[in-house]
């Protein structure tokens, strides 16, 4: 992804884990070594314990590509930060462009990271 430059960067959709529910892709990212889950649904952090997790999550408030693209180093230096088992909301301000949920992943330069459910 142009956005994270340094970071490698796949598709949940890509692996077929696009329909996942979050504790399996979870589950599924962590096995694989991924190390980080960048997701737009709020509720996950709620939903999901933690406290055990190897992998850390960044949520974000909106994905609108255009919006992401202007706090694109922000969201690389909050992945470049989070620790193992961490959340990390990031408010993204933005006009009332329409969204969808989705879930998002992503990592540290070193390993691979996934994004689900964006078209």
């Amino acid at each position: 992804m142009r956005y994270l430059r340094g970071h490698s960067v796949t598709r949940a959709r890509e692996l077929g884990w696009h329909s996942l529910s979050d504790g399996s892709l979870l589950d599924k990212a962590e096995k694989a070594g991924f190390e980080v889950l960048i997701t737009c649904d709020q509720s996950i952090r709620f939903q999901q314990n933690f406290t055990n997790r190897k992998i850390a999550v960044v949520t974000l408030s909106t994905n609108h590509w255009r919006t992401l693209g202007k706090v694109s180093a922000r969201i690389a230096s909050t992945i470049d930060f989070i620790q193992r088992g961490q959340v990390v909301k990031i408010e993204v301000s933005t006009y009332n462009y329409p969204s969808k949920p989705a879930i998002f992943l992503a990592s540290f330069s070193t390993t691979i990271g996934l994004f689900a459910n964006v078209d």
